[in-house]
């Protein structure tokens, strides 16, 4: 599908939701790795394209060409190259729904046309675990940390943390330092953490996603549809 108005812009992004625009047309939310968050208007997005190879669906890794105008805030998406991974994620419900939960926190977090490269790369390293099925909560927990520095929302980590003001139950010296610890870990080399564990850390991203956003994960919801 391509256009001739505008010569295309080619990046790499996800696609993080998809808003329905009459009966076929429909505006994607996207997460680019050069361009940063974006949304862009698709032409008959809602239904089946050779190009695409299926309808637009959400979450999504694709290459991408779009057409901006200086003059307009909605860009135009004139091609998509869909990245065999999202497929391979698509096929495994729970890591899925991992996606979709990742998706849903950097529309968040990350402010419109701030270039975070390093969080989308981050975010392309966990997809392709997901799509490998080797997500796991300490992969959510640590990518949650990174969003949170890249935001500047994330405590220091150095010292005590605050349970009055960074977190919603008292945090203790393991759960401070299995923070620390990945935080700083690349996300193919996670350290082993303890489930319990686990739950007290994601107490300093939810505590943020609280200050932030009132509204129930839909995401969450669907996890925990499924026993997640």
């Amino acid at each position: 599908m391509a256009l001739a108005r505008r010569p295309l812009e080619y990046d790499e992004a996800f696609v993080t939701s998809l808003v329905r625009y009459g009966e076929a047309d429909c505006i994607a939310r996207l997460f680019c790795k050069k361009k940063g968050r974006l949304s862009a208007f698709v032409k008959n997005g809602l239904k089946p394209s050779r190009t695409r190879g299926g309808m637009m669906q959400a979450p999504m890794l694709a290459k991408v060409g779009l057409a901006i105008s200086p003059n307009r805030d909605l860009a135009r998406l004139g091609q998509i190259d869909v990245d065999p991974m999202s497929y391979a994620v698509a096929g495994h419900l729970q890591q899925w729904g991992w996606a979709c939960y990742l998706t849903e926190i950097v529309e968040i977090f990350v402010p419109e046309n701030d270039a975070a490269e390093q969080i989308f790369d981050c975010y392309k390293q966990a997809f392709a675990l997901l799509a490998k099925g080797q997500g796991t909560p300490a992969l959510l927990r640590a990518l949650e940390l990174k969003i949170l520095h890249h935001s500047g929302y994330l405590p220091d980590l150095s010292g005590p943390v605050d349970s009055a003001t960074d977190v919603c139950v008292p945090f203790d010296e393991p759960a401070r330092l299995a923070a620390l610890s990945l935080f700083e870990a690349d996300l193919d080399a996670l350290p082993a953490v303890e489930m319990a564990t686990l739950r007290v850390v994601a107490q300093i991203f939810w505590y943020r996603l609280k200050q932030l956003s009132h509204r129930p994960l839909r995401s969450v919801q669907f996890l925990k549809s499924i026993g997640v």
